[in-house]
């Protein structure tokens, strides 16, 4: 296999940061600057992990030209067999589900309004219902929203230094199910030299030991 083709493929050079969503929130608090961001998935039910890991990296691509990279999230729900409730389904007859999302900074010299815009069309290019955005720039608006493809809101949360654990619980709302419960299990991080060159090749970003 070349390297190109390495590169470009989602395999086994990369592990699970479990402190990785602890570190994106204590991120926020940047020096003497907060930081507005961006979560959001390119994910579709209805397409092979194949397919939706190459919407994902199309969101990277795009970040790339308005230099901002993205912390991949990996995450999880559990399935109902179909025509099942999920409420009344046993654990045992559920299956694991797993999501893979994006958390990204608005830089420091981007507009808070240019930020949303960017958001707001990447929801609207990958046919997302919304996405989560953290604004803690702005004092008289902070909180955590989701932003629709429309481009209206609905406040989730009136401040940004919520439990990383509650971001599970915005993610099952903005899918709209919110009785089956998203776990963020960390970032994903690379292990090796083969997995750091992928990573850089791209877009993604990681926290170093």
């Amino acid at each position: 296999m070349k390297l190109k083709d390495i590169l470009t493929e989602n395999s086994s050079y990369n592990l699970i940061n479990e402190a990785g969503l602890s570190r994106l929130f204590a991120g926020i608090k940047h020096g003497e600057k907060k930081r507005d961001f961006c979560v959001m998935s390119a994910f579709r039910k209805n397409l092979t992990l194949q397919q939706n890991r190459s919407r994902n990296k199309e969101v990277y691509a795009t970040l790339s030209n308005y230099k901002m990279g993205g912390y991949p999230l990996i995450g999880h729900w559990k399935e109902a067999p179909e025509g099942a409730d999920w409420q009344t389904t046993p654990e045992e007859d559920k299956t694991l589900v797993q999501e893979e999302s994006i958390w990204f900074y608005k830089p420091d010299s981007m507009e808070l309004n240019q930020f949303t815009d960017i958001c707001v069309s990447l929801c609207r290019k990958f046919n997302q219902d919304s996405v989560i955005i953290g604004i803690a720039s702005d004092e008289e608006d902070t909180g955590i929203y989701f932003y629709s493809k429309d481009g209206s809101r609905q406040k989730f949360a009136s401040s940004v230094t919520i439990r990383p654990e509650k971001l599970g619980d915005a993610y099952s709302i903005m899918r709209g199910n919110p009785s089956n419960p998203f776990v963020f299990e960390g970032t994903a991080q690379p292990v090796n030299i083969i997995g750091n060159m992928m990573f850089k090749h791209q877009n993604m970003l990681w926290f170093s030991k």
